[in-house]
């Protein structure tokens, strides 16, 4: 499995004041140096508006979907859900990631599938098993 970490990465920041400067910018031309040649791209960009000004984001080739960073997987270009790249540590067996937050978030998916389990019984009048 691919790790973030270990994963080449493309963020937005680094093209940032760029994409400030020209608000027009629909759309971006990348070409990447890899071991498989020279990878071209073209990238959608997403704006926000926020308090301060405008937040940048690279629309997932995709997806669509907003994201800060794209990784590259086999000459691909895509978000972290789309690539299927994780985190070390959601794959470490022993990581407090999974005891603070992988734990806890199992459990409540648990009981929210048992909670619709059991209002699908009560409704069709069975009891759930």
């Amino acid at each position: 499995m691919l790790m973030v970490e270990t994963c080449p990465r493309l963020g937005i920041r680094a093209i940032k004041p760029k994409l400030v400067a020209h608000p027009e910018c629909s759309a971006v031309r990348i070409s990447l140096a890899t071991n498989a040649g020279l990878l071209a791209f073209s990238l959608p960009i997403l704006r926000d508006k926020a308090t301060f000004g405008v937040r940048c984001f690279w629309g997932c080739p995709r997806c669509g979907k907003k994201r800060r960073y794209l990784y590259l997987r086999d000459t691909q270009l895509a978000c972290r859900a789309c690539q299927h790249v994780s985190y070390r540590a959601w794959t470490m067996p022993d990581s407090s990631w999974r005891l603070r937050v992988g734990r806890p978030a199992l459990k409540a998916r648990r009981r929210g599938v048992a909670r619709v389990r059991e209002f699908a019984a009560a409704k069709s009048g069975s009891h759930p098993g």
